[in-house]
C-alpha cells in the first residue's frame, strides 16, 4: 500500500478508513497509527490532532450510516440520498480543504533507509489489532472487551514479553487525558440537567424567533454546548417539523450540517479532546487552524442552500 500511494495520502488515508466504522472518541483509535506516519514528515502536533479529526469525519457528510443523518432522514421524512447529494458540494470542499491546508504544506524529513520486506508486516501488526477490537464492538461485544481483545491481539503479534506488556500499558495511561474526558461528559450532563436547551427554546418562540433559524441557529447553539450532533439534530429537527408540514432535503441538509460542525468545532468533542491530549498539543493551537477551515466548511453549505433555495426547481 505505501509504494501505491503518496506518503500524505496514507496520513489522511489512516483516520478516513477509521472514520468508516462508528466509535465513542474513535480518533485515539487511529491517532497512534497517525503518528508513526507523520514522524516520517516535519509535522507539529497540532498539525498531526487537525489531521485525525478532519480526515476522520468527512463521512458525516456523506456516509448513509451515520447514526445521527439516519434519524434526522426518517424524523423529517426526507430521503437520506436526496439529504446526502445537496451534501456532496461541502464533502469535497472538505477534502481539498484538508489537502491543501493540512497535507501539501509537510516538508518530508531527510529519510533515512528503511528494509522494504517489513513494510507489510508492521502494516500488519498495527492494523489487526485495532480492526478487531472496531469488528468485534460492530458485532456487539461490549467496547471494554473489544479494546481488552484488541491489546491481547497486539502483544502476540508485538511478541513481547509480560514485563514489556505492563511497561507499555503504564506509559499509555494517561491521567490529564482520563480527566478531561469526565470533565467534558459531567459538564455535557450539567448542561442538560440545568434545562439549558430547554430555556433556549422557549425563548427561541416567545421572542418570535423565525422558522428559518431552527434550520442553522438553534442547531449551531445546541451542537456547540452539547457537543452532541444527534441530540442538537433531534431537537432542532423535532421544532421544524412540527412548524413545516414539508420540509425539503436542503433544509434538513442545512439543519444537520449546522449540527455536526458545531459539534466538530465544540471543546467538549470527545474526539478533539482525546487526539489533543495524545499528541500532547495545545487547543488554541489546534483552534487556530480548525475554526477558520470549518467556518469555510459552514459558509459553503450556506451559499449551496441559499442557491438551491433559490432556484425555481428547489430540491
Amino acid at each position: 500500500m505505501k509504494t501505491r500511494l503518496p506518503p500524505k495520502a496514507i496520513l489522511a488515508m489512516i483516520p478516513a478508513v477509521f472514520g468508516l466504522f462508528p466509535m465513542y472518541g474513535g480518533a485515539l483509535v487511529s491517532a497512534p497509527l497517525i503518528d508513526g506516519e507523520a514522524n516520517k514528515f516535519d509535522v507539529n502536533p497540532a498539525r498531526k490532532t487537525m489531521i485525525n479529526l478532519w480526515f476522520r469525519h468527512m463521512w458525516f457528510f456523506v456516509s448513509p450510516l451515520v447514526s445521527t443523518l439516519i434519524i434526522v432522514s426518517k424524523m423529517t421524512n426526507v430521503n437520506i440520498y436526496d439529504i446526502i447529494l445537496v451534501n456532496i458540494p461541502v464533502f469535497l470542499l472538505h477534502n481539498l480543504v484538508g489537502y491543501y491546508f493540512l497535507l501539501r504544506p509537510i516538508k518530508p524529513k531527510v529519510l533515512v533507509s528503511r528494509r522494504a520486506n517489513n513494510t507489510l508486516s508492521s502494516i500488519l501488526k498495527g492494523v489487526v489489532p485495532v480492526a478487531l477490537a472496531i469488528t468485534l464492538n460492530v458485532s456487539g461485544l461490549p467496547l471494554p472487551l473489544s479494546l481488552l481483545c484488541g491489546i491481547v491481539s497486539a502483544f502476540l503479534l508485538g511478541r513481547g514479553s509480560l514485563k514489556q506488556a505492563f511497561e507499555t500499558i503504564k506509559r499509555g495511561f494517561m491521567v490529564n487525558l482520563v480527566l478531561a474526558v469526565l470533565g467534558a461528559m459531567y459538564f455535557r450532563y450539567m448542561v442538560s440537567s440545568a434545562g439549558v436547551d430547554e430555556f433556549i427554546i422557549s425563548n427561541a418562540e416567545a421572542y418570535g424567533v423565525p422558522l428559518t433559524a431552527f434550520f442553522t441557529l438553534i442547531p449551531l447553539i445546541f451542537g456547540f454546548i452539547t457537543a452532541d450532533p444527534q441530540t442538537s439534530a433531534i431537537v432542532s429537527a423535532s421544532l421544524v417539523a412540527n412548524g413545516q408540514n414539508i420540509l425539503t432535503p436542503v433544509q434538513v441538509s442545512l439543519l444537520y450540517l449546522s449540527s455536526f460542525l458545531s459539534y466538530f468545532l465544540s471543546p467538549l468533542h470527545l474526539c478533539l479532546i482525546l487526539t489533543v491530549g495524545y499528541f500532547g498539543s495545545k487547543l488554541k493551537h489546534v483552534y487556530k487552524t480548525l475554526i477558520p477551515l470549518t467556518l469555510v466548511d459552514y459558509f459553503v453549505c450556506l451559499f449551496v442552500s441559499f442557491v438551491l433555495l433559490s432556484s425555481p426547481i428547489m430540491l
